[in-house]
């Protein structure tokens, strides 16, 4: 019997299993995702403001919590590999009451991964 057969099998199961957790397709930190949904608020009320939306987060009146990811799956956009992540997050902030805190949002960010593990940036949709 020939060895040769029995290693393909054991380099197919090996990526099948990478495959399958995640490894060579992984899903992006839960700080990502919190910083996106940040940044996709900040660039909303800055639209609405009908100001130019602004990367700096820090300056705002509420902090992004509770994010709890339901769902991704990679995809592409514009010839791009991207990972769509859906989920739900809440609210807190002085300026936010009560039952707005309590509120649970659902998003549904694409991100891209960058050079690390780690690094990731949020994929405008409507550019401009």
């Amino acid at each position: 019997m020939s060895i040769q057969p029995i290693k393909y099998l054991i380099i197919i199961g090996l990526c099948l299993s990478l495959w399958g957790c995640g490894l060579t397709k992984p899903k992006p930190p839960r700080a990502a995702v919190e910083t996106a949904i940040a940044q996709k608020i900040a660039q909303t009320q800055a639209l609405l403001r009908g100001q130019r939306p602004t990367s700096d987060t820090s300056a705002a009146s509420f902090q992004v919590s509770s994010v709890k990811i339901t769902h991704h799956q990679w995809t592409t956009l514009a010839d791009q590999p991207v990972v769509e992540v859906e989920g739900t997050y809440r609210l807190t902030g002085e300026r936010l009451s009560r039952a707005q805190q309590r509120q649970a949002r659902a998003f549904d960010l694409y991100l891209q991964q960058g050079a690390t593990d780690t690094d990731w940036t949020l994929v405008d949709l409507n550019p401009g």
